[in-house]
């Protein structure tokens, strides 16, 4: 593993990172290729974009001590990002990802391989089986299920087993 030291000149780069609604301040970024999230702080994605857009960690703490009138610790939030394996890079030293890289579960299924399933003889076939089910609930409404009928067993391990 190569050694990294963060410098006011260092440039850091950062991985692909997934960026979520914001929340009471807070918004959830991650890697989605190792299924790794955490929740920040809004202004840290401020931080994140300096710091992606090659403006090295000194300047970056300077943008930010200007804008906001208090100290930036940049250091500090590098060295956490780099912890959480968000960090990409330091001054062109790659930084290893020690977390399994997330297979897609689906990713050998094609379109040709579900197609059948929306086409229009299937929306045809859901449309007429959803209309069945609607008319036999209006006309014999003793089929409509109930709660009885999914815990059938005075056990409910039993019950939620045959599930």
């Amino acid at each position: 593993m190569a050694e990294y030291h963060i410098t006011t000149d260092s440039i850091v780069k950062f991985h692909d990172l997934y960026r979520g609604e914001q929340e009471d301040g807070f918004v959830l970024v991650g890697r989605q290729d190792i299924a790794s999230y955490m929740s920040l702080p809004v202004e840290a994605l401020e931080v994140i974009d300096l710091l992606n857009a090659g403006i090295p960690v000194g300047e970056t703490r300077k943008i930010l001590e200007e804008k906001h009138g208090e100290e930036a610790e940049v250091e500090e939030f590098v060295e956490y990002m780099i912890e959480n394996e968000m960090v990409k890079s330091i001054d062109s030293i790659q930084i290893a990802t020690t977390s399994e890289v997330q297979k897609a579960l689906f990713s050998s299924i094609t379109a040709g391989h579900v197609s059948w399933m929306f086409s229009k003889y299937a929306r045809a076939v859901y449309i007429t089986a959803a209309i069945a089910c609607l008319t036999i609930f209006a006309l014999l409404p003793t089929y409509i299920p109930r709660p009885s009928d999914l815990f059938f067993h005075p056990l409910y391990f039993v019950a939620v087993g045959f599930m």
